[in-house]
């Protein structure tokens, strides 16, 4: 993907319009399309990772990311 103002405005537009029928496996970009490749890697990794299980009893931790507080 190239970088660019109209860049990122197509890209996410023609990423929903392809995620209906294909699979991204690759993506790369320079400016505005790096943030488009960004956000359609991170599309494709939230539809085939596996749902959190709950944090519960021994694994919750008061504070930020285990930090006392």
């Amino acid at each position: 993907m190239r970088g660019g103002t109209t860049s990122g405005v197509i890209y996410p537009l023609a990423v929903c319009a392809l995620a209906e029928h294909y699979t991204f496996r690759n993506v790369g970009g320079a400016s505005a399309g790096a943030i488009g490749a960004a956000t359609t890697a991170a599309a494709e990794y939230g539809r085939y990772r596996q749902p959190a299980a709950p944090v519960t009893g021994e694994a919750v931790h008061p504070g930020f990311a285990g930090w006392p507080g």
